[in-house]
């Protein structure tokens, strides 16, 4: 059967999404481990920076920058991997919920507004088997 050229094949226009390292979920920048996770239970607890806090704070880290005619921040140590629409972002911070917090993608600094979440705290899990990450302890934040 002859193809016809008005015809797109959508597989072909655009190239896969690669893991971006050994062990991390395809099309997220996000390792499944690293100081922003811990997978040494079924809870899978994650550490979260609020953009807000840096904004706050006045943060010399945070960044902004006109991209597309719209307003982007981010930060330049990469706390959070995300570039984040200025307009956006004040208008989530105007609602109850506000803006929240991103997955920590590198090691925060001490001026980050940091938190542990607990997507599966309700479950009956048993005691934390890794409390130096729900404390911030850097050095036991991976999983192994």
């Amino acid at each position: 059967m002859p193809e016809d050229p008005h015809r797109s094949n959508a597989l072909n226009e655009h190239p896969p999404i690669p893991a971006l390292r050994p062990g991390s979920r395809v099309g997220t920048p996000y390792p499944d481990t690293g100081p922003g996770a811990c997978g040494r239970c079924a809870v899978r607890c994650e550490r979260v920076v609020y953009p807000s806090g840096c904004q706050e704070s006045g943060c010399p880290r945070l960044y902004t920058y006109e991209r597309d005619g719209r307003q982007v921040m981010g930060c330049l140590d990469k706390v959070f991997w995300a570039e984040i629409d200025v307009e956006r972002f004040r208008a989530l911070q105007r609602t109850r919920a506000g803006f929240g917090g991103l997955r920590v993608w590198r090691e925060p600094t001490a001026a980050c507004q940091c938190a542990i979440e607990q997507p599966f705290a309700h479950r009956p899990h048993g005691p934390c088997v890794n409390p130096g990450f729900l404390d911030g302890s850097p050095a036991v934040a991976a999983s192994d």
